[in-house]
């Protein structure tokens, strides 16, 4: 710090001591959505190689379900922005005025589509013989499928 103006204040080490109680302190668990890609991947591929006959095998596959859902939940999204694209193309094509309310309604209606596939995977992750991580694809096949139809439309 220099006295007399403001400024940053630069340093290497910064201690801070926490006041705190060790035995009050929880346990961190990480939740699915913190993992990166490569442990997402990692965890599943462990939870896959257990023996089917381990003590705690239910819980490992319900598990296993969220981090499938988790990682598929990713990868939907990461293809809706361009699904999003495809959609959007032929509804920002003109031919009429009043065409612009209708495209913003459909905008929203697939929004609303794509939030409740995934709030519903996500409920149906603690059931893994249903396999939730397949339900999350289902707006973007229906997108795609959409799309494809307004593009003829719009020929």
């Amino acid at each position: 710090f220099k006295k007399g103006s403001p400024g940053a204040a630069y340093c290497d080490v910064l201690p801070v001591d926490v006041q705190g109680n060790a035995s009050s302190a929880k346990k961190y668990r990480r939740k699915a959505t913190n993992y990166t890609l490569e442990e997402l991947l990692a965890e599943i591929k462990r939870l896959i190689a257990l023996p089917p006959d381990a003590p705690d095998a239910a819980k490992m596959r319900k598990k296993c379900a969220k981090l499938r859902v988790e990682l598929h939940k990713r990868l939907s999204m990461s293809l809706s922005c361009f699904v999003f694209a495809l959609i959007g193309i032929p509804l920002g094509i003109k031919s009429h005025r009043r065409e612009t309310s209708a495209g913003i309604m459909i905008s929203l209606g697939l929004i609303a589509f794509f939030y409740i596939f995934m709030s519903f995977a996500k409920s149906m992750s603690g059931n893994p013989d249903a396999h939730p991580e397949l339900i999350i694809w289902i707006p973007t096949v229906v997108a795609v499928i959409g799309a494809i139809w307004l593009f003829r439309r719009k020929n």
